[in-house]
């Protein structure tokens, strides 16, 4: 479930998935907001066809853009990195467990 923040303070719940993971050819991982990526792909429709944010036609395109194709096609497809970056997370979820490498580990005084 997720939350969206409208105008005026309003909350709206939202079936789907919370986070969009990204995975760079580098191998770093980033979680971010599902809602970021709605909330860009929303604006931007509202805009085109003049639509007030926080009206109910707004909300509308919201709900819209929260449908899992959407989504991955319009962050595919209409957004930069730079879009998402403030509200990406690293994630290192395969860092290696030190405690069982600790004593095959070789030690050097510098």
């Amino acid at each position: 479930m997720s939350w969206v923040r409208l105008p005026g303070g309003l909350l709206k719940l939202f079936s789907m998935k919370d986070y969009l993971r990204i995975k760079f050819p580098n191998g770093d991982k980033f979680n971010v907001p599902t809602r970021i990526v709605a909330i860009n792909r929303a604006n931007y429709y509202a805009k085109k066809e003049d639509t007030p944010q926080g009206s109910t036609s707004w909300e509308k395109l919201l709900t819209e853009s929260h449908d899992k194709d959407e989504l991955l096609d319009w962050v595919e497809n209409n957004m930069d990195w730079l879009d998402l970056q403030p509200y990406a997370e690293r994630v290192d979820e395969d860092e290696p467990d030190y405690s069982d490498m600790f004593h095959k580990a070789k030690f050097k005084l510098i």
